[in-house]
């Protein structure tokens, strides 16, 4: 995300789209996207203790946020996976192999945000934010930034 800021700002691009967990920020906000714990619908590995979790590789939040969300509630879990990207852990819980901290508009086809029923809650939250360059005044910038907006306004409506 600060690389595609810093495109932005040296005029290497137009648009950005971008996660920042900070609460005040130089973009537009286009929606709050709480991280959540997100199990498989098929493999149910939230109900096997220890919980398997998996988890971004080298990552001061996810000890920070993730792993305190799990000792906050008591939860035994193990270490089951961890990857680089987003992508590696939506396969982890998708293949049943844990659960994983996924954004909540990120959260894979046949898997479900595990919620306070199911002994869990929001993890964090991350601002999706637009950064538009300045003096980007084409037509085509525009409409774009016009499309962004419609399609997080479409997909995820204000509460």
């Amino acid at each position: 995300s600060s690389a595609q800021i810093a495109a932005v700002e040296k005029g290497e691009l137009d648009l950005a789209v971008v996660f920042e967990w900070q609460d005040s920020s130089l973009g537009e906000v286009l929606m709050i996207d709480p991280t959540v714990w997100v199990t498989s619908d098929v493999h149910r590995m939230h109900e096997q203790s220890p919980l398997p979790i998996a988890l971004y590789d080298n990552s001061g939040w996810c000890m920070d946020f993730a792993i305190r969300s799990l000792e906050n509630r008591k939860l035994d879990y193990r270490v089951a996976y961890r990857s680089d990207t987003s992508s590696g852990l939506k396969l982890a819980v998708s293949s049943g192999l844990a659960i994983a901290p996924i954004s909540r508009s990120n959260i894979p086809p046949d898997c479900r945000e595990l919620t306070a029923a199911d002994g869990f809650g929001d993890i964090d939250a991350s601002n999706v934010v637009l950064y538009r360059r300045a003096g980007a005044k084409a037509p085509a910038v525009t409409g774009m930034a016009d499309a962004i907006r419609d399609a997080f306004r479409n997909r995820f409506p204000p509460v």
